[in-house]
């Protein structure tokens, strides 16, 4: 029913294509040519569109098992001390001072890495570094 009536639609929109040269002169003897592959193109849009009707080619869950993956991998992530973003276990350190911040590897050493405070604390945390 829903292909048959877009091939109604379809063709009766064709009706201006061929009754627009007629009404200014034109004889209808040569028109069919020239308007045949608009007719087909328009045939096949509907079969497309038909086919796009009846649904995705392979269907969705019924649930999105992503979003729930991505829910519980944004609660393993741990919020890095130095820039703020969060930081998947994979990369990310504590401090080895147990001051109970976490970093990502990169930002640990790059802040350590030009760290200008004194030698006897982490240039992080301020702890001390005997213990």
């Amino acid at each position: 029913a829903i292909a048959g009536l877009g091939l109604v639609i379809a063709l009766l929109m064709l009706v201006p294509a061929v009754l627009v040269p007629v009404i200014g002169g034109s004889s209808p003897i040569g028109r069919p040519p020239m308007i045949l592959p608009g007719a087909l193109v328009s045939v096949l849009g509907v079969g497309i569109g038909w086919l796009a009707w009846w649904g995705p080619v392979e269907p969705l869950p019924a649930h999105a098992p992503a979003a729930r993956a991505g829910e519980e991998q944004e609660q393993a992530q741990l919020q890095c001390a130095i820039c703020g973003l969060g930081a998947s276990p994979d990369v990310a350190v504590a401090c080895p001072h147990r001051c109970g911040r976490t970093f990502h590897k990169g930002c640990y050493s790059a802040r350590m890495s030009v760290a200008q405070a004194d030698p006897s604390r982490c240039g992080i945390c301020g702890a001390g570094l005997g213990g």
